[in-house]
């Protein structure tokens, strides 16, 4: 939205929802560019370099967000990134802002735990046009005790269109396949597996290009939650 909207509804959420006492000089700041919580935001009030400085600034702002919103967050584990304290904000301004423009909200960790990939084990970038294997070993599926899923996503965070439809593989899945020592394999690629037993456990991917998947762990366990689990990596094998 152009900025005089954003600073509007910005103006109007202030006066609905007052900021914390604690945040009493934030509020002063926005008051020097015509935005409080009891008039909202006044630009006729302004003059035209106060104007300028505000929309210039609302513009180096989404710029630093979207910069912020495109790169890995949180702690990486063999190609993996969680943030797990995403959804405790205190006075983390900055990333509440960035998950704010990317999910809008964040369940705190005793709720849910997202771990992204967008590189395999090794640090290379995860590629469609190439195959992929995540395998966990018997005893190591993710620490879930409500449900864990994985889900692939385009590089512009679609999910991606399918013969199959699924755009998501987990344990709610029936029918998967394990190995006979009890471990798991789960197959990531834009074609088809050529045995039963892969497309059991197989999660289309877009074509070509970078993509990214997201593993998902409901009402985790206090294994994911202090880290004594950690996701294996992604292998890539053609």
């Amino acid at each position: 939205m152009e900025p005089e909207t954003f600073f509007h509804w910005l103006g109007q959420l202030m006066h609905d929802n007052p900021p914390a006492r604690e945040h009493v000089a934030h509020v002063a700041q926005f008051a020097a560019f015509g935005l409080t919580m009891r008039q909202g935001f006044a630009p006729d009030t302004l003059d035209a370099e106060t104007r300028d400085g505000a929309a210039k600034g609302y513009h180096a702002a989404m710029a630093t967000l979207r910069e912020g919103a495109g790169r890995p967050a949180g702690v990486p584990m063999n190609g993996w990134n969680c943030a797990p304290a995403a959804g405790e904000w205190q006075d983390r301004f900055m990333t509440r802002a960035i998950i704010a423009l990317r999910s809008l909200g964040q369940n705190t960790v005793e709720e849910s735990i997202y771990l992204n990939a967008m590189t395999d084990g090794t640090g290379q970038a995860l590629d469609g046009r190439k195959e992929y294997r995540l395998r966990f070993a018997a005893g190591s599926l993710p620490p879930a005790q409500c449900f864990w899923s994985i889900t692939a996503y385009t590089e512009e965070a679609f999910l991606v269109p399918n013969a199959l439809n699924r755009c998501s593989i987990g344990s709610r899945d029936a029918g998967l396949h394990f190995d006979p020592d009890g471990s798991i394999a789960f197959h990531f690629s834009a074609q088809k597996p050529a045995t039963p037993e892969a497309l059991a456990n197989w999660l289309p991917v877009p074509p070509s290009g970078p993509f990214r998947l997201s593993l998902r762990l409901y009402i985790p366990s206090s294994a994911a939650i202090n880290g004594d689990w950690v996701p294996p990596g992604l292998e890539q094998i053609t």
